[in-house]
């Protein structure tokens, strides 16, 4: 009976990641390029970007999150228009 129920407790006693990590796993996981570059994101080159800045109005909401890549984020600042200019060789 042990084996029927051991893939069960392995699961059931499994660390879990913290719900706010999973949220983003599975917002990259959708959405794997920049939004504004589209090239393709890795563990340590993503950002979530706030389409309409929080700074100018805009909400925390999923629907306001962009997938970006450091280097737009950090360009785009917390501008609304922003178009990307950055060439990758």
């Amino acid at each position: 009976m042990v084996d029927k129920y051991s893939n069960y407790y392995v699961k059931k006693w499994e660390k879990k990641k913290p719900r706010n990590q999973r949220v983003r796993d599975r917002f990259f996981n959708r959405y794997p390029n920049c939004y504004y570059c589209n090239v393709a994101l890795d563990k340590n080159n993503r950002t979530i970007d706030h389409f309409t800045p929080l700074s100018k109005g805009g909400s925390k909401a999923k629907q306001n999150w962009r997938a970006s890549c450091n280097v737009c984020n950090i360009v785009k600042g917390n501008k609304i228009d922003f178009v990307s200019e950055v060439i990758y060789e």
